[in-house]
């Protein structure tokens, strides 16, 4: 399984850094998760081996608990600014690994936004943001776990040759210059891309190993899945139409000028005279309509049927009010049979099962792991982006 992952590296190296990271989080599927396993507020701040810088601030902002006592204008609060903010499976989660994916979205909320929103936008930013990194650090650890010695030496072949890889495209075989070409495009060092490509690999072998073989998809799934979904696979034509209706005769004629006047129906549509669906320009269906009785009124039914593609009908009064109607395409009818499609739908069932075994599979990890708790970290942090990011009262 490593040799052909080790096929496809030169690929997984020429695609940017999101493209590397999306594979490691290919698991986070269940984001909004919490923690069964809440650790001490204090404890999940306290890392003997490491320096927490300190600030001082006069306008402290409460804590979120409502446990720590009130304190007057003239009082000054600690607060944290870099550090250790929890843990997971005893790996420390700094400040700046949260804020780092997050920075310029903190710093354009604490310019437009009230404090009150600003808090109340960059706590669900933050918990969504602590959430992924507890997935890929419960993942990543499992899959670490799950390897060989022999495999996590192929892994390490598989990198020196990605490397040398990385260095021969992009540096012309000099590393200081492909160094500084990958810090220039894409702001990471050659050994934090091959970490990157290390994570991935490894994950995505785990996931292969753990999920892959509970997949099954037969020939009957396909053909029950083509018959519950027919309509799907063989449909008549259709047609995509767009509506004008106008209660007063003012307004008709307003809009027989604006058509006649080579206006086109969409804009026309979009106008205050128009009464059904303006914000869509009149659109009647988000679908293709079927059949030669779209409408409930046999005046609008036949109006339709004259119209060829691009054209409209004249105004039609109907219970003291105007209707126009648009005809602005045609969908070919489409028939396939099972043959046709039975690899499609054979793909999607897989799809579909990986799905749900991928968020079976992470929310076990969520519940196995060790991890300090999200309201708690996300608490403590919105305190430091207050502080750091806020700028409006």
């Amino acid at each position: 399984m490593l040799h052909t992952l080790s096929t496809r590296l030169i690929d997984m190296n020429s695609c940017c850094r999101t493209d590397s990271v999306a594979a490691l989080l290919c698991l986070a599927l269940v984001a909004g998760c919490s923690s069964r396993r809440a650790a001490d507020p204090q404890e999940a701040f306290y890392n003997p081996t490491s320096t927490v810088a300190m600030a001082d601030t006069d306008n402290p902002v409460p804590a979120s608990h409502g446990d720590s006592e009130s304190t007057t204008s003239t009082q000054t609060e600690s607060y944290i600014v870099d550090g250790v903010i929890g843990h997971v499976n005893g790996e420390p989660i700094y400040v700046a690994t949260v804020f780092d994916e997050i920075e310029q979205q903190l710093q354009t909320l604490g310019q437009d936004l009230p404090l009150a929103r600003f808090k109340q936008q960059t706590n669900v930013l933050i918990y969504q943001r602590l959430s992924a990194i507890v997935h890929e650090r419960l993942i990543l650890s499992e899959a670490q776990r799950d390897l060989s010695a022999q495999e996590e030496q192929m892994v390490r072949n598989m990198l020196k040759d990605a490397r040398e890889e990385l260095i021969r495209r992009i540096g012309s075989g000099v590393p200081l210059v492909a160094e500084l070409q990958l810090q220039e495009t894409e702001g990471m060092s050659i050994d934090t891309r091959m970490e990157e490509t290390r994570r991935a690999i490894i994950v995505k072998r785990y996931v292969a190993r753990k999920i892959e073989p509970q997949i099954s998809v037969t020939r009957r799934d396909v053909m029950r899945y083509y018959d519950d979904h027919y309509d799907d696979y063989n449909s008549p034509p259709g047609r995509i139409l767009r509506v004008i209706l106008t209660p007063t005769r003012p307004n008709a004629d307003k809009v027989d000028k604006l058509l006649a006047d080579k206006v086109p129906f969409t804009d026309v549509a979009a106008q205050s005279l128009n009464l059904y669906e303006r914000g869509k320009g009149g659109l009647w269906s988000d679908k293709p309509s079927l059949g030669d009785e779209v409408f409930n009124d046999k005046k609008l039914n036949d109006a339709m049927l004259k119209l060829g593609p691009g054209e409209h009908s004249p105004r039609t009064e109907i219970n003291d009010k105007s209707w126009w109607v648009y005809l602005e395409s045609i969908t070919p009818a489409r028939s396939q049979s099972i043959n046709e499609v039975q690899l499609a739908i054979h793909e999607h069932l897989r799809t579909m099962q990986y799905r749900t075994l991928s968020t079976r599979f992470q929310q076990d990890l969520f519940v196995n792991g060790s991890f300090d708790d999200l309201h708690i970290m996300t608490d403590r942090l919105l305190e430091v982006a207050v502080n750091r990011y806020a700028s409006q009262p």
